[in-house]
């Protein structure tokens, strides 16, 4: 959804000499239906099949047996919540929302 900034890149260089880096494409994934593949908090991207946290454009599924918890920020993901395309909470997803 047209990011402006990458969160976190590594890289890993082996060898002994000097090494240098080039970087002539950078491509972000943007799959727009989502499913949890563990259960964890809303906002951990290794959660989403997609590895990033959903945006209003997914589709997002809550898988059975998964339990997504929305830990703080609960009316800022309930505006997103709000936005998505779908939610949808398979039998026996379970979404906890706590606000500390």
């Amino acid at each position: 959804n047209s990011p402006t900034r990458i969160a976190q890149l590594t890289i890993k260089v082996l060898g002994s000499q000097d090494e240098a880096l080039f970087l002539d494409e950078l491509k972000l994934v943007h799959c727009s239906d989502m499913t949890t593949v563990k259960s964890g908090n809303w906002h951990d991207a290794s959660v989403w099949s997609c590895g990033r946290v959903p945006i209003a454009t997914d589709s997002v599924t809550i898988r059975q047996t998964d339990t997504i918890t929305v830990l703080n920020g609960v009316s800022a993901t309930m505006r997103l919540l709000n936005l998505l395309g779908h939610l949808q909470l398979e039998s026996g997803g379970i979404m906890d929302m706590k606000n500390y």
